[in-house]
């Protein structure tokens, strides 16, 4: 058979007695060492551009082996032109299989312009992903199976070297992440900017300690509990002491109402005139004139000196800082109750519930 291509050649260099037919054995006629010579020269060539799809078959250190599975060492590979793998999955991704054999498969997919997950995802070990532009690695964008998001929505995790992630969000549209808006750490979850509310623990929900007021009467803006030292004030002269170990009331302020409850003692007196004033945990709010107006505050009183058929004593003040206590003597007309009626015994109990607005 004429040896035409050089994969027809052979290894015995003693079989090897033509060219391209051009007889090469002993006796040959000069002319046909010349023209043989010229014959090898373009099978060479056809090898180099592939003409006849000729394979190599190494293995020599800087060259592939094609077709079968001899070992070639490439330090670098090159190519000017498309590298076809035809064991490969359409819009497929390569990568090496448990036995290093470059494979493809369509779990991840790619068109040309974006990769999706058709399979299930998954790492066996600690993975690390790269930020992209402005610290985005992943995004949600509207398309016509999500016409629910009408935004681009961008994440952007940081983590402190405490091990807190901190989420950042674009002061506008497209900007990049600059302002933390969710914080996490070991033991809180913090929102912050948005509604500065965070929570402390499970179950909790925990308001910052100086209120964020808000002008709208569907949001809640502020919860506290406590206690304050309760003064009463003679006001016009004199003195009024209250037990320095029962002289706390409770309160718990929801939005701007406030819940007061508990008891006082009075230890002591000294000549006080004028009306008894009491302080309140946070001011009232503005424009309650008289007691018809004010908070319907129940204060009841233990070995005070009130007039014949007091019923009841609430409290009533135009100022906002303090509550003045009045008291009924007909079951009709509310006045002052005199300061001057304490006795300062040391068994003067005053009991105060009820509610009332901050201003």
């Amino acid at each position: 058979m004429p040896k035409v291509k050089i994969s027809e050649y052979s290894a015995t260099a003693n079989s090897n007695t033509d060219v391209a037919s051009i007889n090469i054995d002993e006796g040959c006629a000069p002319s046909g060492i010349n023209n043989a010579i010229r014959a090898v020269m373009g099978h060479l060539k056809d090898f180099q551009q592939g003409t006849y799809g000729d394979p190599f078959n190494g293995p020599v250190n800087g060259t592939l082996g094609a077709t079968t599975a001899n070992t070639a060492n490439v330090t670098t590979l090159t190519t000017s032109s498309t590298v076809t793998h035809n064991g490969g999955t359409i819009n497929g991704v390569a990568y090496l299989n448990g036995a290093k054999v470059l494979t493809t498969g369509s779990a991840l997919t790619f068109n040309g312009s974006a990769l999706a997950v058709t399979g299930t995802l998954s790492t066996t070990s600690t993975t690390t992903v790269a930020a992209a532009s402005g610290g985005q690695f992943f995004k949600l964008e509207p398309n016509t199976g999500l016409t629910g998001i009408r935004r681009t929505w961008a994440f952007n995790p940081e983590f402190s070297a405490s091990g807190q992630l901190s989420v950042m969000v674009g002061a506008s549209e497209g900007a990049a992440p600059s302002i933390e808006v969710l914080k996490l750490t070991s033991t809180s979850l913090a929102v912050l900017g948005l509604t500065d509310i965070s929570a402390a623990t499970a179950g909790q929900i925990k308001f910052p300690a100086t209120q964020n007021a808000s002008s709208n009467a569907n949001t809640l803006d502020d919860y506290e509990e406590g206690t304050w030292v309760v003064t009463f004030t003679a006001g016009t002269s004199g003195t009024i002491t209250l037990n320095s170990s029962n002289n706390e009331l409770s309160y718990i302020k929801i939005g701007s109402q406030v819940t007061i409850f508990g008891r006082v003692l009075i230890s002591s007196v000294s000549s006080p005139v004028g009306s008894i004033q009491i302080n309140l945990p946070f001011a009232a709010e503005q424009g309650l004139a008289d007691q018809s107006d004010f908070y319907a505050l129940p204060i009841m009183t233990h070995d005070v000196d009130l007039s014949a058929g007091a019923v009841s004593v609430f409290g009533e003040s135009a100022n906002q800082n303090y509550l003045v206590v009045y008291q009924t003597v007909d079951n009709s007309a509310w006045t002052v109750l005199p300061a001057s009626n304490l006795k300062g015994n040391g068994n003067e109990y005053f009991y105060i519930t009820g509610s009332y607005r901050a201003a």
